[in-house]
């Protein structure tokens, strides 16, 4: 007989973010589980859950008599430590049958558990292998920068995820779907020689890895080779497979002889896509910029409905009459992602790819997000 004492809330963050891993259905039931570890030390666990090709493993604060490893169905333990909050529970695994048996000040539960040998390993690196040391606001900062831009196309799937480089002078972070592309940059990051190694991190380990990291304090050790990667702490470790292929050429796409420019403010032109979208056609989600002398009109309309709404907003613009039209929700992605109070709108036409990028870039960071219009029926 096994025994585990713990505080609900000092594990509850760490299993309900393991838990995330888990896919709605499994077509290997013990992935519907979580493996919960306990160690010699008797004051530690270790939670880890796997889909198949993401594994995350979390350290959570107990008390345990002995070491002790079982699989617990992930939601049923999670949903049932959810009404617990603030309570001391104690976890006692019977050896007459694989129940788990626990219990707390005025209550108790049952749930049955699974050997954990039956558990799969996370995936081994096999090639040559790369370790980076990052600090993790940093790391997080390029991932989540970027994702917005992540594609979801069968046919393309080195475009399914954000691709990292790792240059001599700067990491910068690149996804595309093809009709928009986000580009991060950040020149703090370095390395001593000229070899130049990258990765394309899928969108789920992706979206994992910045929940994780929102807190995160400190740095993080980032080791991959040709398949694999692992992002880790003395808290947490995600492994995933990485997509293969390469990735395109994103500098070749983003142009270079924009001669026309329009500052606008950010929460201006987010306010009015908020007003005018609405009022536009939900199938193609057509947004048109009309700039003009110190000025931009943001209009919207549904021929079918007999809709339309249109709003003037300031600008810095000195240049002919131009309009330009775009998806609206991929506009205001690009817009929100820009962290900046001005945006500079750089154009040469209404037919060419637009680029968008801070007034002021922040720090050593460069950052820019690249919008293909859409065909103006005039």
């Amino acid at each position: 007989m096994k025994k585990i004492t713990f505080n609900v809330d000092s594990v509850l963050p760490q299993l309900a973010q393991v838990a995330s891993v888990v896919n709605s259905k499994n077509t290997i039931q013990i992935l519907d589980s979580v493996m919960v570890e306990t160690f010699s030390d008797g004051s530690t666990a270790i939670f880890t859950t796997s889909d198949g090709e993401v594994t995350l493993q979390m350290k959570a604060a107990v008390e345990s008599e002995e070491p002790t490893k079982f699989c617990v169905e992930a939601k049923t333990f999670l949903q049932t430590l959810r009404g617990l909050n603030g309570r001391v529970v104690t976890l006692t695994l019977t050896d007459e049958s694989p129940t788990i048996e626990g219990k707390y000040d005025n209550g108790n539960f049952k749930l049955p558990y699974q050997d954990a040998s039956m558990f799969p390993t996370p995936n081994k690196f096999d090639g040559e292998q790369e370790e980076r040391i990052l600090d993790a606001q940093c790391f997080l900062r390029a991932v989540d920068m970027v994702k917005f831009s992540v594609a979801s196309d069968e046919l393309r799937p080195q475009m399914n995820g954000v691709h990292v480089d790792f240059f001599a002078d700067s990491m910068v972070a690149v996804a595309s779907d093809g009709h928009k592309l986000a580009k991060f940059s950040d020149l703090s990051i370095t390395r001593t020689d000229d070899k130049v190694s990258e990765f394309i991190l899928p969108t789920k380990p992706s979206n994992l890895l910045t929940s994780i990291m929102q807190k995160a304090v400190g740095d993080v050790k980032i080791t991959f080779d040709a398949r694999m990667l692992s992002v880790s702490n003395s808290d947490w470790k995600l492994t995933t497979r990485l997509i293969e292929g390469r990735f395109p050429n994103y500098n070749s796409v983003i142009p270079k002889d924009l001669s026309i420019e329009a500052v606008v403010n950010k929460e201006n032109i987010l306010g009015a896509l908020k007003r005018v979208l609405p009022l536009g056609s939900s199938s193609s989600e057509m947004v048109v910029l009309n700039f003009r002398n110190n000025a931009v009109i943001v209009s919207a309309e549904d021929i079918d409905f007999s809709t339309s709404a249109s709003e003037m907003i300031p600008c810095e613009y000195s240049g002919e009459s131009l309009r330009i039209a775009f998806k609206g929700s991929f506009l205001a992605m690009s817009v929100q992602n820009i962290d900046d109070e001005l945006i500079v709108f750089s154009m040469s036409d209404p037919s060419r790819a637009c680029v968008l990028r801070p007034f002021e870039q922040a720090g050593q960071t460069e950052f820019l997000s690249l919008l293909m219009p859409m065909m103006l029926n005039d």
